[in-house]
């Protein structure tokens, strides 16, 4: 038995109506954490947030091996000189790489984690503005060229060290 876990942020609620008739989601409200980086969708960098969520998963479920199914950063990106240098994807992966060797050390059975995506894709509710891949993809171009991102090569570089 193992499981697979899906992690791009964390989400902080606080209670916006005490009235235990309600749905949760109609007695709660969504907190920005100032100290937090977002995407120009909301979602946040928090690093230590998937530690705690894989000490979290480790207390309630034993020490079932886990994977990171998916984990990514999306941004809206241009390319540049020929190149995308998308800087905040590189220290996300990175960051988040750091905390997951922390939660190992922990104790936690972590076998695997997978980046959301490889290449660009259409966003189900973005379109193509929420760029989440390792290679850029020129949805404007009828050839649908691709470029290698910055990120690319720093994850190609990440896996040559692991």
């Amino acid at each position: 038995n193992w499981c697979s876990v899906n992690w791009y942020c964390t989400t902080i609620v606080k209670c916006a109506d005490e009235n235990q008739e309600l749905p949760l989601f109609k007695r709660i409200s969504f907190v920005k954490d100032k100290e937090l980086k977002y995407t120009d969708w909301g979602w946040n960098f928090d690093p230590k947030g998937l530690r705690l969520a894989m000490r979290e998963f480790m207390f309630r479920y034993g020490n079932v091996p886990v994977c990171i199914s998916e984990i990514g950063w999306s941004e809206k990106e241009e390319v540049v000189d020929g190149k995308i240098h998308d800087v905040d994807r590189i220290d996300y992966i990175e960051k988040h790489v750091e905390q997951l060797d922390l939660a190992l050390a922990d104790g936690v059975n972590i076998v695997g984690m997978n980046l959301w995506s490889f290449q660009d894709l259409l966003s189900v509710g973005d379109g193509e503005n929420k760029r989440y891949g390792l290679v850029y993809v020129d949805f404007q171009d009828n050839s649908r060229r691709r470029i290698k991102k910055d990120s690319f090569t720093y994850y190609q570089e990440l896996i040559k060290k692991h």
